[in-house]
């Protein structure tokens, strides 16, 4: 299984899911866990930008993950306790116009509602240092 990363740019419009979570095409989602930081350049802010690709083998179940000429390997991790991932939403203006609303703050309150958009079971864990790809270049011989 191959599912392509992007980070989102943070004025961007993008997946509702942050760029740590990687979506397993069944319904479960997975924390992505990194030792360091990645250093990324954004030439335009509204663009998500691809950042590498995690595979799963499917007879092992081992991840990998490629980033550029680094290959990394890693490995699934149960969580303690589970994560929900919560995205908050505004209510109508119809809702709260039937609620009995007296104060400023119970009425800033009223608006707000949060919804669960995925609870998080298992991490990815990448904790050794990245291998790097040899790349081939392209040959030039017998080209004029």
């Amino acid at each position: 299984m191959i599912i392509p990363i992007t980070l989102k740019s943070p004025s961007g419009e993008g997946s509702k899911l942050p760029s740590q979570l990687a979506d397993l095409g069944n319904g479960d989602f997975v924390l992505i866990e990194l030792q360091g930081s990645l250093e990324v350049h954004v030439e335009d802010p509204k663009d998500s930008l691809f950042v590498g690709t995690l595979e799963i083998d499917p007879k092992t179940n081992k991840p990998s993950l490629i980033i550029g000429p680094h290959y990394l390997e890693g490995k699934f991790v149960s969580l303690s306790t589970p994560l929900a991932i919560m995205e908050k939403k505004s209510s109508s203006s119809e809702q709260m116009s039937g609620m009995d609303v007296d104060d400023e703050e119970s009425r800033k309150e009223a608006g707000v509602e949060w919804q669960i958009s995925a609870i998080v079971k298992k991490k990815v864990v990448f904790n050794k240092r990245p291998m790097p790809l040899l790349i081939k270049p392209a040959s030039k011989i017998g080209k004029k």
